[in-house]
């Protein structure tokens, strides 16, 4: 079984991969019109069987508006590459933030050297936070069998 993580946001989309065992950061690409094309075209060429999709909570619980946009970009993904994949959401609550925390070896903050570096691992964050999703529901599934 192949998996695809998917950190939804109005501006960026965190992609993370996994085998079923572990999840690993892919890729961030642009919220725009390709994005639908993209996925469908690598969700259908890798043969990707389960989609996992961070849902977006509010701090008292409900949805946001993050969340129900992720929820109409889903459906239109599944429109294209078929039923036969399933998907399932997870409470994303906190995982950029968690991989924005996540340390980069050789990386030292206020380095002025740094600066592309500190650029390049914030745009990754997205592809972790993803990574972070995935392997949760990955977890939960270890757990429950």
């Amino acid at each position: 079984m192949k998996y695809i993580g998917i950190d939804y946001g109005t501006k960026k989309v965190g992609l993370a991969v996994s085998d079923g065992v572990v999840a690993l950061p892919k890729n961030v690409l642009p919220n725009n019109s390709k994005l639908l094309r993209v996925l469908s075209e690598y969700i259908n060429s890798e043969g990707v069987s389960d989609i996992v999709v961070g849902e977006s909570f509010a701090l008292d619980g409900g949805l946001n508006n993050v969340a129900s946009d992720a929820k109409v970009f889903i459906d239109k993904l599944l429109s294209k590459v078929g039923s036969e994949v399933n998907v399932h959401y997870v409470d994303e609550r906190f995982t950029t933030k968690q991989a924005r925390a996540i340390p980069v070896e050789g990386f030292v903050r206020g380095n002025r050297a740094n600066k592309k570096r500190i650029r390049t691992v914030t745009r990754q964050a997205d592809a972790q936070a993803a990574a972070i999703i995935l392997q949760s529901f990955l977890d939960k599934q270890k757990n429950l069998s």
